[in-house]
């Protein structure tokens, strides 16, 4: 329902680019006819935020785009706004997502996060013109910390596992690839990254999918493959042409690194059960924290990208910062866990963790205005058009409303006044008829009403166009009526969105709301470090007993 309800917004604001191109700055962008760039290879760009999906998407029309902003959030809405600026295939458009763990830590990305990332890889490599599982990415939407965390060389060539109907793929090898790429196999199929075999039938549960898959065999043929409720175990709908099962891990279980891995145990410390599954060729939990000892090489992602793509980077000044943060946060974590595991076993980390450590933000940059990329840096601060390097869109961020419909209608009108085309939109078509009701019913006319993704508005004089969307008018946005993330089933915290007082699930404890953060220290001597966990508060479980408090690291928690 929600991705038939998505295909009908794609593109639906691609038709306002040309009105866009009336502001004589957004003209030479989206054109690729700006060349005054600054020595170091970028181009500073005054845009508010609402008009970089305009922006992105007229850019896209001429050649492949990258845009990288400071958050996941962030780059899920960027996708959602992508989607109804770009006049194109919209399956064109992808997302790179980050992983939800430190590159040392012992913990693994979900299998879901990880299919998706090895996905756009793929895509990305070796794309085919027309395939609905390999087709060309056009738009490339990645969170900071994606770009600065180093993947394993040659991901991308990893053969993908295609399941198609009247193909020969006999049971026995299909099995075999699976295990190699990090499938668990089971009884009985209930979770992403699972698998079983009963017979002549093979269920597999695809971690981007919405719900497993049975394949029915012939001998060595497909005979069917059939989506199934995990709940039931019953097929339903048609049957499907072909299923990708894309990797579960970003290490492959291979010979090679079943060998290494074989030949470690005894030699790292508080490892040996994890290097023993590993060389067994069972997936664990953590075993991407041991990628340094097990592969020879990890390389940036933007050896992926395309040489001759647009980068769009969006606030700089926070990508830094996020960047930053994020290196201090997993070298602190190193430091400290490593030297915990390795007491009693000599001091100091006992394999080296610099080629998987987060790269340094300005060698990213840097590393982006390689070849023939054009490198934009898209920011709300002031620039000055008449240096080298620098450029300002005519748009400005609209007035914020926040529900007062006085302001809103005397906002409006003076918009339209001095000759602006007004858009309202809503990405839910009740929010945006309740939004045209309230409008009307204070008097402000000559608005168009448009259904669409767009989370934030602008106002571009010189184009004679204004985009208001439900953040600027209310204050607030309702859920985004895009594509449903299938991959979650839970909603990962977001720490910097916590306040006090919300209610949040433990996976072993249960609801409880949240206090605040504390920080504490973990590490010996001088490789001490502080790590942050949440302090939630439970209720009493009986009268008359005050409630009790409790503090996990953030990893355990969803909302």
């Amino acid at each position: 329902m929600a991705d038939k309800q998505a295909q009908v917004l794609d593109g639906v604001l691609a038709p306002y680019l040309e009105t866009l191109k009336a502001d004589p700055a957004f003209a030479r962008l989206a054109g690729g006819q700006e060349e005054d760039f600054a020595p170091d290879g970028t181009l500073s760009v005054q845009a508010p935020a609402g008009i970089r999906p305009a922006l992105g998407a007229a850019l896209a029309s001429i050649k492949p785009l990258v845009m990288v902003v400071p958050s996941q959030r962030d780059a899920e809405e960027m996708v959602a706004s992508l989607r109804s600026w770009y006049p194109g295939d919209p399956s064109s458009i992808a997302l790179l997502q980050a992983w939800e763990t430190l590159p040392h830590e012992r913990l693994s990305p979900r299998a879901d996060t990880v299919a998706s990332r090895m996905a756009v890889f793929r895509r990305l490599v070796h794309p085919k013109a027309g395939d609905p599982l390999f087709g060309p990415i056009q738009l490339l939407v990645m969170p900071v910390r994606s770009l600065i965390q180093p993947i394993v060389q040659g991901l991308a060539e990893v053969e993908p596992l295609v399941f198609a109907g009247g193909e020969d793929l006999p049971l026995e090898q299909a099995v075999e690839r699976l295990q190699t790429a990090s499938y668990t196999r089971t009884d009985l199929v209930m979770d992403r990254g699972e698998y079983a075999v009963r017979g002549g039938i093979l269920d597999v549960f695809v971690p981007t999918a919405a719900h497993p898959v049975r394949i029915e065999y012939f001998g060595d043929t497909i005979d069917s493959i059939r989506a199934f409720h995990a709940s039931d175990q019953r097929t339903y709908g048609e049957d499907i042409d072909q299923a990708w099962a894309t990797p579960c891990r970003e290490l492959e279980l291979n010979e090679q690194v079943r060998t290494r891995a074989a030949k470690l145990v005894g030699h790292i410390a508080n490892a040996d059960d994890m290097l023993e599954s590993i060389a067994q060729g069972i997936p664990v939990e953590g075993m991407e924290s041991l990628l340094p000892a097990l592969v020879d090489h990890l390389s940036p992602v933007e050896t992926l990208l395309p040489q001759k793509a647009s980068v769009l980077l969006s606030d700089p000044e926070l990508l830094r910062r996020s960047a930053e943060d994020l290196a201090k946060t997993a070298n602190e974590f190193l430091a400290a866990s490593w030297h915990v595991a390795a007491s009693g076993h000599g001091s100091g980390a006992p394999i080296s963790f610099d080629q998987a450590s987060f790269l340094d933000y300005d060698s990213a940059v840097e590393s982006l205005t390689q070849g023939q990329r054009d490198v934009y840096k898209l920011t709300d601060l002031s620039v000055d058009p008449s240096l080298q390097g620098q450029e300002a869109l005519g748009a400005q961020t609209p007035e914020e409303f926040r529900g007062d419909e006085n302001r809103a209608r005397a906002g409006i009108s003076g918009l339209i006044e001095a000759g602006s085309e007004v858009l309202v939109t809503a990405a839910a078509q009740g929010t945006l008829s309740r939004l045209r009701r309230a409008l009307e019913a204070s008097g402000t006319v000559g608005i168009t009403y448009i259904q669409s993704l767009a989370t934030d508005g602008f106002v571009d004089p010189k184009a004679g166009l204004a985009l208001l969307t439900e953040r600027d008018l209310t204050g607030h946005s309702s859920a985004v009526a895009g594509p449903k993330a299938t991959k979650r089933r839970r909603k990962a915290i977001d720490l910097s969105e916590l306040k006090a007082g919300d209610f949040v699930v433990h996976e072993s404890h249960g609801i409880g709301r949240f206090l605040g953060m504390r920080q504490r220290q973990v590490g010996l001597k001088a490789s001490k470090g502080t790590r942050e966990y949440l302090v939630i508060e439970y209720a009493p479980p009986s009268a008359g007993l005050r409630p009790t408090s409790f503090s996990c690291p953030p990893t355990s928690w969803t909302r």
